[in-house]
């Protein structure tokens, strides 16, 4: 009688689970621009608990401003970039850009000083899970590296 009613079953069920993003998973493009170096992240909707436990004055905040100060910090806490003499680059700015991709994540463009790293240390999001996993996508000189860091290696080099 009704014959589309178990294909609407099956196509309701099955986008529900295409919306859902990893909540411990972290992704990260990133690009050598002249003189800066670009990272566009993809964080699960569970950066304001990460951000709460880096920070737990952020509960008392009223404003949007004490959540870019500390998402700034834990950042640069948490997510650093060295170059050939081991020296940490400059975290220059943390911004929130409009949604793309999933339903439970935000999008934040980082842009760090310099043009050269040779080594990638993340903890984001360790803080709150052991589980955690970040997968960075590095275009450098022609080459895209595909590395992952965890608890276990929350850092890698770039040959």
């Amino acid at each position: 009688m009704y014959p589309f009613i178990p294909l609407l079953l099956a196509f309701i069920f099955l986008s529900g689970t295409e919306v859902k993003h990893n909540t411990k998973e972290a992704f990260y493009n990133i690009e050598v621009r002249s003189e800066q170096i670009y990272i566009l992240a993809e964080f699960p909707w569970t950066i304001r608990k990460a951000l709460l436990e880096f920070e737990p004055k952020l509960k008392e905040a009223s404003d949007k401003e004490a959540f870019h100060r500390s998402l700034f910090s834990y950042v640069d806490a948490n997510f650093l970039l060295k170059n050939t003499q081991g020296k940490k680059l400059q975290l220059l700015s943390v911004k929130e850009v409009d949604h793309q991709g999933h339903a439970h994540q935000s999008n934040f463009e980082f842009y760090f000083k310099g043009s050269e790293f040779v080594e990638l240390h993340n903890e984001l999001f360790f803080n709150i899970s052991k589980n955690h996993k970040n997968h960075h996508f590095v275009s450098i000189r022609d080459r895209v590296y595909q590395l992952t860091t965890s608890v276990v290696a929350p850092s890698f080099l770039i040959n």
